[in-house]
C-alpha cells in the first residue's frame, strides 16, 4: 500500500471516528438536554404542587387562627358581661344595703301596717327594735291597730312581718330586696350590654 492510500485510509478513519464522535455527542447532548427538561419539568411540577400545599396549609392555619381569635373574642365577651354583671351586682346589694336605715325601716313598716290592718307582728334586729317600736306605736295610737313588735336576733338589717291568721309571713332585708331588683334590672343589664357590643 502506498503511502497515499495509507494517509487517505488514516483520513477516512479519522473522519469517520471524528463523525461518530460527533454523532455520539450529539446523542448524549440529545439525551441530556431531554433528561434535563425531564428534571425540569419534574421539578416545575413539584414546585408547583408544593406551594399548592404550601398555600392550602396557610390558608388553613389563617383560618384556624382567625376561628380561634373569634372564640376567644367570645369568651372574652362573655367573661367581660358576666363580671360586669357580677359587678352591677355588687354594687347594687351595696346600695340597697346602705339605704336600710332606720328611717326606712320605719316609714316601711308604717306603710304596711297602714295597708295591711290588724292583728300583726312585725320582728325587727335588736338595734332597731327601740327607736322604730316607739315611732310606730306613736304612729298608730290613734288607730285601734293591734300590732305586736318583737327583736329578732337572726335580722341584721331590715325586718319581717307577719299575720298569723292568715298563714302568711315575710322578710324585707336588703338581701331581699336585691334579689328582686335584680331579677328586674337583669333584662335592662343585658340589652345594655348587648347594645354596646
Amino acid at each position: 500500500m502506498s503511502d497515499k492510500n495509507l494517509e487517505n485510509l488514516i483520513e477516512t478513519i479519522k473522519r469517520e471516528a471524528i463523525e461518530a464522535a460527533d454523532i455520539k455527542v450529539a446523542e448524549i447532548l440529545e439525551n441530556a438536554k431531554k433528561e434535563a427538561d425531564a428534571i425540569i419539568k419534574s421539578a416545575e411540577a413539584k414546585k408547583a404542587s408544593l406551594i399548592e400545599e404550601g398555600e392550602k396549609i396557610a390558608e388553613s392555619t389563617i383560618n384556624k387562627g382567625q376561628n380561634a381569635l373569634k372564640q376567644a373574642a367570645r369568651d372574652l365577651t362573655i367573661i367581660l358581661h358576666n363580671d360586669i354583671k357580677h359587678l352591677f351586682n355588687e354594687v347594687l346589694q351595696q346600695e340597697v344595703d346602705a339605704s336600710f336605715t332606720p328611717d326606712l325601716v320605719k316609714t316601711a313598716v308604717l306603710k304596711i301596717l297602714e295597708q295591711i290592718g290588724t292583728n300583726t307582728e312585725v320582728q325587727l334586729p335588736d338595734s332597731l327594735k327601740n327607736e322604730v317600736a316607739v315611732y310606730i306605736h306613736k304612729q298608730l295610737q290613734q288607730s285601734k291597730d293591734v300590732t305586736k313588735i318583737s327583736a329578732n336576733s337572726s335580722l341584721v338589717k331590715g325586718f319581717a312581718i307577719a299575720k298569723e291568721e292568715e298563714g302568711w309571713s315575710y322578710q324585707i332585708t336588703p338581701k331581699e330586696v336585691t334579689e328582686l331588683l335584680k331579677s328586674q334590672l337583669s333584662n335592662q343589664w343585658k340589652e345594655i350590654l348587648s347594645s354596646k357590643q
